[in-house]
């Protein structure tokens, strides 16, 4: 299986954090009043610091890496954010979100987790840095099919007594002791900083991907209220990729936008979107997406947690920016399917969404979001049928002449 993830140097160090051991001893004071501090001495007082605010509880597991529950994580695209719902240095919940969190900073004012069981999902993973507030009720009990991983930041107060389990004296009222994991010593399962790199890193690549046709606008379409993007009309690369790019009024239209052509099987053709966003300081979606199927089919916005179908990926970025990258807000103010890559952006989401969410900061202020992990692991062609033409009428024999 070849590998499609564009890794830079930063990327190569995803996930991996410090392992040195670090012993505690009281010279702070005597520092700051006997010598100027060189690097190694802020180095040392920024570990003690971090000794200082540890509380970890030493019955609650390690949660290790994230690259040992992900191992092919390097054959997507977005790398292990593929595998989270909603992966952001910073999350606002104030509406359904139906899937896992990777995050590194958490207001969970409403439930949250991979609803469906069906058993094609063996564990719901999510890594909690740190939070402000948390619904008793998040996460999705564990059943005969599925349980839970939740890893919590070292710096989280964890409690267990009996079958109650607290984060930061709230209640966690789904999850069993042995689905309770924490950061510890100076492990972090997932680095932000270096995960945050390798995104905008990619960002920046995808939107820089050659497409054989030119810049999609609305003057491409002959009828405004029946908007389609057709992947026939575009051949894969050698990677199995189509690239599309979108100029920035596409998706601000308030009429429909279908993609036709996305693959129902695990094996299919990868579609990567880029939108413009023009460089404004908010950019609004307010175009409905509708997905077709390559056998005909319409897609809809559900909770799943059969995540093959899923080979579209929306990634934003500013063309006036000398980095390309988007730094704004993207308001979500239409449903939406397809995954979401704006790694310097923050993503406020209004209506219903399925997909991943892979921003700076997501905020869900209304409607519901849906897990729908990408898929980005295949080499097999998506086959995309002509329509089928109505057979021609059949010729009426000419009359016959008058006598």
């Amino acid at each position: 299986m070849k590998r499609k993830v564009m890794l830079t140097a930063a990327g190569l160090s995803i996930g991996l954090g410090a392992a040195r051991s670090v012993v505690h001893v009281p010279i702070l004071p005597n520092l700051l009043k006997t010598r100027r501090l060189n690097a190694a001495d802020l180095e040392e007082i920024e570990q003690t610091f971090s000794i200082l605010t540890r509380v970890n509880n030493d019955a609650v597991k390690d949660g290790g890496n994230v690259l040992t529950d992900f191992p092919s994580a390097n054959n997507n695209l977005l790398n292990y954010a593929a595998y989270f719902h909603i992966f952001a240095n910073s999350a606002s919940l104030k509406a359904h979100t139906n899937g896992n969190l990777a995050v590194g900073s958490l207001d969970g004012q409403v439930n949250f987790g991979t609803k469906i069981h069906t058993g094609t999902l063996e564990r719901d993973i999510h890594y909690i840095q740190d939070l402000s507030d948390i619904a008793h009720s998040s996460f999705i009990k564990k059943n005969d099919v599925r349980d839970n991983k939740v890893v919590f930041g070292n710096e989280l107060k964890l409690g267990l007594s009996g079958d109650k389990l607290t984060v930061c004296g709230i209640h966690l009222d789904h999850l069993t002791e042995d689905e309770l994991f924490q950061d510890k010593d100076n492990n972090k399962y997932i680095d932000f900083n270096s995960a945050f790199e390798f995104l905008r890193n990619q960002s920046v690549n995808l939107a820089g991907m050659e497409s054989e046709r030119e810049p999609v606008t609305n003057n491409e379409f002959t009828d405004f209220n029946k908007r389609v993007i057709s992947l026939k009309d575009y051949t894969p690369n050698e990677a199995n990729v189509i690239v599309i790019n979108l100029s920035a009024e596409v998706l601000r239209g308030n009429t429909p936008l279908t993609i036709d052509g996305i693959s129902k099987d695990k094996t299919g053709t990868t579609v990567i979107i880029n939108v413009d966003t023009g460089g404004d300081d908010s950019y609004s979606m307010s175009s409905p997406i509708k997905i077709k199927y390559n056998d005909g089919t319409d897609r809809h916005n559900q909770e799943t947690e059969i995540f093959d179908d899923n080979h579209l990926l929306w990634n934003f970025y500013n063309s006036k920016s000398s980095d390309k990258l988007y730094r704004g807000a993207i308001e979500m103010n239409a449903t939406f399917q397809g995954s979401v890559l704006a790694p310097a952006a923050t993503v406020n989401v209004h209506h219903n969404l399925d997909g991943n969410i892979v921003a700076n900061d997501v905020n869900i202020v209304g409607g519901e979001t849906h897990r729908w992990d990408f898929q980005d692991e295949s080499e097999v062609v998506t086959v995309i049928p002509e329509p089928e033409k109505p057979d021609p009428e059949p010729e009426k024999p000419d009359p016959e002449p008058e006598k």
